[in-house]
């Protein structure tokens, strides 16, 4: 299951208001960052408004999550925009 790992390097997970050397920008409001000037701009309110600092990810192929869901791999829940933080 899963894809590549990366267990060694830290993201920031924010709400889509922070646009400094994104990574990935999604349409449900979220964005993916490693620029470390986030805690500083945080820190003095030039950051995003939320945001989440993780550890590691994993990578699927296209449709491969869907499959693992499919198969029952993964437990779903209903998602609520305020469970991201």
């Amino acid at each position: 299951m899963g894809g590549p790992v990366e267990h060694e390097r830290g993201f920031f997970l924010h709400s889509d208001d922070y646009n400094e050397n994104l990574l990935l920008k999604f349409q449900n409001h979220l964005a993916v960052s490693s620029n470390p000037k986030i805690p500083q701009d945080i820190v003095t309110g030039r950051g995003p408004k939320n945001s989440l600092f993780i550890v590691g990810y994993t990578a699927w192929k296209a449709g491969q999550l869907e499959t693992e869901i499919k198969d029952n791999f993964w437990i779903r829940y209903c998602k609520k925009r305020w469970l991201y933080y």
